[in-house]
């Protein structure tokens, strides 16, 4: 069962858990901080389940201008992956790949 919190976001109880469709087999963050504006560029190397070889990618985040984005080194055309208030949604990854992408967050408006 799921329930709305507080915060607005919903509630996942441990009993309707299920493990993510995608690993993150290893990260790669660099960061250019700035109180009021800082980019962060991630390499991610994702595995998808083998158990749901098909399952979407899609990654959380909150609040994130998507600057520049990537998979298999090849830019991605903006058809291929969205953006909602939750997070983005990328088209076309399958098996193994590498998604590497440039974000600008505001950390002086995480309060």
């Amino acid at each position: 069962m799921t329930d709305s919190g507080p915060s607005g976001h919903t509630e996942i109880l441990l009993s309707d858990y299920q493990a993510p469709p995608w690993r993150i087999v290893h990260a790669e963050l660099a960061f250019d901080l700035d109180a009021e504006s800082t980019e962060v560029t991630a390499r991610l190397e994702l595995q998808a389940d083998p158990e749901r070889p098909d399952a979407p990618l899609r990654l959380d985040g909150e609040e994130l201008e998507l600057l520049a984005i990537a998979l298999d080194g090849q830019p991605l055309d903006a058809s291929r992956y969205r953006m909602d208030e939750l997070g983005l949604h990328v088209d076309g990854a399958h098996g193994a790949c590498v998604l590497e992408t440039r974000c600008r967050i505001h950390p002086s408006r995480n309060t």
